[in-house]
């Protein structure tokens, strides 16, 4: 028997992909915290990467998320922002952070916020696109990057 995940492409547009409940999230001020308790595993997302996990809280496909990515970031074409959300999925999905969804896809809007039709605005200005990056991380390093003690992280894990 094979433990072969599907790998995400645009083969494959349609697949859905959840969020794996067993996995926390931490917002930080800049990045966000991911931990896997099953295989103790640590990831630092930048701040795009963490706004595509926030995005997989609703089961949708790479096209839908790349167009979230898009609305949401300043100066990102579809085809990159498909190919990023490609990638940090493919990433997600082969760590155990995500799983294939049972749940048909998600009607609410893409940022999980009321569609407003109105255009942006200048004071509405979108933040600047920065690639996905997920960075995998001991314990120990999540402790020194964010100073914290063991005990310290009970505030975020429980």
């Amino acid at each position: 028997m094979s433990n072969v995940l599907p790998k995400v492409g645009l083969g494959s547009t349609e697949l859905k992909l959840s969020r794996n409940p067993a996995v926390d999230f931490v917002p930080m001020k800049n990045e966000s915290v991911l931990f896997q308790p099953q295989t103790n595993q640590f990831c630092l997302l930048n701040a795009t990467a963490a706004f595509v996990w926030r995005e997989l809280e609703h089961p949708r496909t790479v096209s839908d998320h790349a167009s979230a990515l898009c609305d949401h970031f300043d100066s990102i074409s579809l085809t990159d922002a498909i190919s990023d959300v490609e990638q940090t999925v493919n990433e997600l999905l082969s760590l155990g952070f995500l799983v294939p969804s049972q749940s048909s896809v998600d009607s609410s809007p893409l940022d999980g916020k009321p569609n407003n039709s109105g255009s942006t605005t200048e004071s509405q200005l979108k933040p600047k696109y920065e690639t996905p990056r997920i960075k995998i991380m001991t314990e120990q390093e999540v402790l020194s990057a964010f100073q914290v003690t063991a005990a310290g992280t009970m505030m975020w894990w429980g």
